[in-house]
């Protein structure tokens, strides 16, 4: 199981927690990253 926190909400955490308690109790491997994706957008200049 793959997950990937964009950072962009308050509960972005608590979710990244479930997703990993769901992959453990289902004895399935799990990967995590997470980025600011809005700092990364405001420095870019991007819009998300």
């Amino acid at each position: 199981v793959a997950h990937f926190n964009h950072k962009l909400r308050p509960e972005a955490d608590l979710e990244a927690a479930a997703v990993a308690g769901l992959a453990r109790s289902l004895n399935l491997p799990f990967e995590t990253e997470s980025a600011d994706v809005r700092a990364f957008a405001e420095r870019e200049m991007l819009s998300i």
